[in-house]
């Protein structure tokens, strides 16, 4: 009743009438409705003046308060100061003519500001008026505005064998209400150094990474072929652009510089938190490299081309979802999918002129590839502690204008968040191997253009924020071309369906963790 105008109408005005004279041992049961002597009970109401409130507080006396009126698009606005522009608010709470009252929509409308960021509290309260024709109910729509800037910092601080021990200092700025349009405004910098401990160390800095990116949101889609931007549904989709440039420098070996910009959309539909970029690019230049590195190169194709510089136009899609709330206490899951595609446009444009591949966009090789990630996790919470699963796969599969994926698209196992027996990037592909130098370090990172990995980990509590871990981790890296790489044979780093379960690595521990909540070390 309440999604057909019957403002007034609820449950209680309902009951069952249950006729047990129909006979046969049959009974009919009737859904009636109670009378009332109220003549306005059982009227339709449709959607009146709508009044905002944007900038209201709930500690501040509001008689005499109406400093500024602004009427806009059936919106009457009170506010002392602007904090959205009258254009925003009627996307966001909006009417069609002569619609009559919905409870959902309403609901709905308090959620979409709500997901702004920008508001702690919204609430919506109605006023009847009975005219002689029509039942009309006036909005009035109050909202209080929250923090509009966020300012954070974390510090990491790690080690891994060969006694290389890293730090990394990163920052973030964001800004909910950049034009007092709920645009939201983020830039995230950050600063790595590794060096090495060992009686062979060299340079104090062994690798330097620097990072710095900026992104803007804005409520809605915005895109050419659409006109209504009207927002619907309870939650707030966004258009996004993001631009972002890493440098890295790892002495006596090579310097990176990596370009990227993207423009896209995210939005929440079905349970799904969903995000499409039908615009990315990234430009990976080598500025410099040493010697000894060239030596390495000329001896593996798949790692020289990896090291040349390329341009990566595409797009991509991503997924995921999760049924875990605070509420809820029983098993949950968490899923992820992504699907990404490269160099299709660039191919099909320099298709006409012809020519060796691979063919150049402004002088720069363009990769060509399809990419697809899928990433499931699964919790089981026990009297004692936690039962968790996870499953990941993922495959590329370089073609046409490219012979091995783009470096920093490759896939790579080992480390304290994968295979936790094997150090980083130093398994697979397949079966191959390579020689680790003195000190323990391998430059040749082990990449492939597939992994499959799993893990199934049982956490519980010993005594206070001290936490035990027993764990089994599996998977491994392959490629999905075995012409590829001169330096790895076909039969030890190409994925075979009738080999590949053979070349699965296995590792089990131990583990201790501090969890205070906020932080946790392990």
């Amino acid at each position: 009743a309440n999604e057909n105008g019957y403002y007034e109408v609820t449950k209680e005005h309902f009951y069952y009438f249950v006729d047990t004279t129909a006979g046969d041992l049959q009974t009919d049961i009737y859904l009636r409705l109670k009378q009332s002597t109220d003549s306005s009970l059982y009227q339709v109401y449709h959607l009146g003046e709508s009044w905002v409130f944007p900038d209201y507080s709930l500690q501040r006396d509001t008689t005499g308060w109406l400093v500024d009126t602004v009427y806009f698009d059936k919106l009457t606005i009170v506010q002392s100061k602007e904090v959205l522009r009258p254009n925003v608010l009627s996307r966001l709470i909006w009417q069609d003519d002569n619609a009559v009252f919905s409870k959902k929509e309403q609901s709905q409308t308090i959620n979409r500001l709500l997901n702004l960021g920008i508001y702690k509290f919204a609430d919506i309260r109605f006023e009847t008026e009975i005219r002689p024709d029509t039942h009309f109910l006036h909005r009035r729509i109050y909202l209080t505005p929250g923090q509009m800037r966020d300012l954070g910092a974390e510090f990491q601080l790690n080690s891994r064998s060969g006694n290389f021990l890293g730090t990394e200092v990163s920052g973030s700025f964001a800004h909910k209400n950049l034009f007092h349009g709920a645009e939201l405004f983020t830039v995230n910098v950050s600063t790595g150094l590794e060096t090495n401990l060992g009686p062979n160390a060299g340079p104090f800095v062994n690798t330097l990474a620097v990072g710095i990116s900026a992104g803007l949101g804005l409520p809605g889609i915005y895109a050419p072929f659409i006109k209504n931007r009207k927002i619907r549904g309870e939650t707030l989709p966004r258009t996004t652009f993001t631009i972002g440039d890493d440098y890295q420098k790892r002495e006596g070996f090579f310097t990176l510089n990596s370009f990227n910009l993207s423009a896209g959309y995210t939005w929440k539909q079905g349970g799904w938190q969903q995000s499409f970029s039908p615009l990315s690019v990234n430009l990976v230049n080598t500025l410099q490299t040493s010697a000894k590195l060239d030596s390495l190169l000329d001896q593996n194709r798949r790692l020289r081309t990896s090291f040349e510089n390329v341009l990566i136009v595409g797009l991509n899609y991503k997924a995921s979802r999760t049924n875990q709330s605070i509420a809820y206490k029983g098993r949950y899951y968490f899923w992820r999918v992504g699907l990404e595609s490269a160099g299709n446009v660039l191919n099909l444009g320099t298709s006409l002129g012809g020519g060796e591949r691979p063919r150049k966009v402004v002088g720069v090789p363009f990769s060509q590839y399809l990419k697809a990630d899928s990433d499931i996790r699964q919790y089981f919470p026990l009297r004692f502690g936690l039962l968790a699963g996870r499953f990941s796969l993922g495959v590329g599969y370089p073609y046409g204008n490219a012979v091995v994926l783009p470096y920093i698209k490759q896939y790579f196992t080992g480390g304290a968040s994968s295979i936790r027996a094997f150090r980083i990037r130093t398994l697979g592909p397949g079966s191959y191997e390579t020689k680790l130098a003195d000190d323990g370090s391998n430059f040749v990172d082990q990449t492939g253009d597939m992994k499959i990995e799993m893990n199934l980990e049982y956490r519980f509590p010993i005594i206070s924020y001290l936490k035990g871990a027993v764990f089994a981790d599996a998977g491994n890296v392959w490629l999905t071309r075995g012409d590829a790489d001169e330096d790895t044979p076909e039969a030890e780093g190409l994925f075979q369906f009738n080999q590949f379960y053979k070349e699965i690595a296995v590792g089990t521990g131990l583990g201790l963790r501090v969890d205070f909540g906020v932080a946790v070390i392990r």
